[in-house]
């Protein structure tokens, strides 16, 4: 009973991030599709309608995709698409990230031998 209310209080409160909203209710033990998450998730999802255009080609294929049973509609397909380009994305932003970083930190003392030794015993 007592996490109940700790959700609940927390729900309801206006002043705290989503994300603290979110990670607080998994550190009480609440998956994304408890009853007590679900609706956390669900109001920060709000959507926008937007109105594109496609090429039959294109149309033919998103509607192949809906008509195999991939996704249930248009919609679903392209939000998939958009989230598959943001983790993409963000993976990029982390590879160039960590090459400038790279580049940063300047020449290594050792030796590229070397280099592979310590990366084949898990060392780097």
């Amino acid at each position: 009973m007592e996490r109940k209310s700790k959700t609940q209080t927390l729900l309801r409160s206006k002043n705290d991030s989503f994300f603290n909203r979110v990670n607080l209710c998994y550190s009480l033990g609440y998956g994304a599709n408890n009853s007590y998450i679900a609706p956390i998730l669900y109001t920060f999802m709000q959507t926008t309608r937007k109105s594109i255009t496609f090429t039959e080609q294109q149309d033919s294929w998103i509607k192949l995709r809906v008509e195999k049973g991939d996704f249930t509609n248009d919609s679903e397909y392209i939000r998939d698409l958009v989230r598959k380009d943001q983790a993409e994305n963000m993976k990029l932003l982390e590879l160039k990230q960590a090459i400038d970083e790279g580049l940063q930190s300047g020449r290594s003392p050792l030796k590229i031998r070397d280099i592979i030794k310590k990366v084949d015993n898990g060392e780097l």
